[in-house]
């Protein structure tokens, strides 16, 4: 993997995260808070962003071991 495909893996992982939070917040009416993005996660959705986050740090992982 070179390092322009890690970068685009983990912005594109970042990316799909950031829009689930955003929209668990607007989908309340409420204005994302970045300093707390879990608060209106509904149990699929932060099952959904556990699931990327173990995706990102296993590309991490797999990059930082070549």
């Amino acid at each position: 993997m070179t390092q322009q495909q890690f970068n685009e893996a983990i912005i594109e992982i970042a990316n799909k995260i950031f829009s689930i939070r955003e929209y668990s917040y607007g989908r309340r009416g409420a204005k994302f808070d970045p300093r707390r993005p879990n608060l209106m996660l509904s149990p699929c959705e932060k099952q959904r962003v556990e699931a990327l986050e173990k995706k990102a740090m296993e590309i991490l992982a797999s990059y930082s071991a070549q």
